[in-house]
């Protein structure tokens, strides 16, 4: 977790290290700090469900912070990040942050997405402050372009004036906070992720949580209340759901959070966090943890186990598949599941036999 720095009152991280041979180590670090890393040194930062975690995570974002407001890397004159060239991006992506930020190579290919969605949320971000802060609506345009704000080129703050004072972008703008005010369901988290959230409330508990839990939990005040009626409605019905024991810890159409706010629209998931995209969601396990090695992988088979068993219950096909699986690994079934095939046999090729027996296929030994 974050401690505070008492000299400089800003809050640093402790965070896994790893040199150019390999051997890790703890340091604490200020996002400043990354850039006077050893050569050949990194920080690690670990990812569940293509998201990151626990400090190395925090570190992460407030590094993309410092990467995403510095206008020599990512120019403010841009209309748009989708218009930002990829040689910008690449730039960031492959020179800074593939040498000063670790991540597992079986993960890497999904962290670096979620990196280069991070940076341009945090650079739109960041226009946003600027025009809200430092644009003065009762100067004129000169006047306003002569002031640039300190450490922004000037042509580059004239032509983003120029992009936010045109009609097409006045008319999004008034959009988009109409669309803010209609919304109710606002988190309560602060700048912390909905995964390292969801990390530490795992953790703590010994076991995995639901998308359900971890959104009634941000989603209350410091002092348990809520923002208004509507919020609270939500997650008191969720608790209730949670309340039976009946609802699945994994994100699933039918989990207490998929009830309470009905059918997901496409493109990114609820409440599961930046980087969880429902394609990719349901079905799959939240435990999947790639990162520190200190760290112990929440994600129990005892857990994972229970609902493989829920599942084979309910469909013969997830059946078939598993013991498929396991026979192609050459590796021991689970007690669990073996128990389920002996109450619907399968044939020598993972079928289902049609007719009564006493025994499934044969566990390895």
């Amino acid at each position: 977790m974050t401690t505070t720095d008492k000299a400089s009152h800003r809050p640093y991280w402790k965070v896994q290290v790893i040199d150019s041979e390999g051997q890790r180590s703890m340091a604490h670090l200020h996002a400043q700090d990354v850039w006077y890393l050893p050569q050949g040194t990194k920080f690690v930062v670990p990812f569940v469900r293509n998201q990151p975690v626990h400090d190395g995570g925090g570190l992460l974002g407030q590094f993309l912070g410092l990467l995403a407001r510095d206008v020599n890397y990512f120019p403010i004159s841009f209309d748009s990040w989708l218009d930002v060239p990829s040689s910008y991006k690449n730039e960031v992506l492959h020179g800074i942050i593939a040498d000063k930020v670790f991540v597992e190579p079986s993960h890497r290919d999904r962290a670096y997405k979620y990196i280069l969605s991070s940076l341009g949320s945090k650079w739109k971000g960041h226009r946003y402050e600027l025009y809200k802060h430092k644009y003065k609506r009762i100067w004129t345009r000169e006047q306003n372009i002569n002031k640039p704000p300190e450490g922004i080129p000037k042509e580059q703050w004239a032509s983003f004036i120029d992009y936010r004072q045109r009609k097409t972008t006045q008319d999004m703008s008034i959009r988009n906070t109409r669309n803010r005010g209609e919304y109710q369901l606002n988190h309560t988290g602060g700048s912390k992720s909905i995964a390292r959230k969801t990390t530490e409330m795992s953790e703590s508990t010994g076991q995995e949580v639901s998308r359900g839990q971890v959104f009634v939990e941000t989603h209350k005040r410091p002092d348990g209340s809520y923002l208004n009626p509507k919020t609270r409605d939500v997650c008191e019905k969720i608790a209730e759901l949670e309340a039976t024991g009946a609802m699945p810890k994994q994100a699933a159409p039918n989990d207490s959070l998929g009830q309470v706010l009905g059918k997901e629209h496409s493109g990114r998931m609820r409440g599961m966090g930046a980087g969880v995209v429902l394609s990719e969601s349901f079905g799959s396990s939240s435990s999947e943890y790639v990162g520190e090695s200190s760290h112990a992988d929440f994600g129990s088979e005892q857990i994972l186990w229970s609902k493989l068993q829920q599942s084979l219950k309910k469909n013969e096909k997830y059946e078939e598949w598993f013991v498929k699986i396991f026979q192609h690994m050459n590796v021991p079934m689970p007690l669990e599941l073996a128990m389920l095939v002996e109450q619907h046999p399968l044939d020598s090729t993972g079928q289902h036999s049609g007719h009564s027996s006493t025994s499934g296929p044969r566990q390895q030994e």
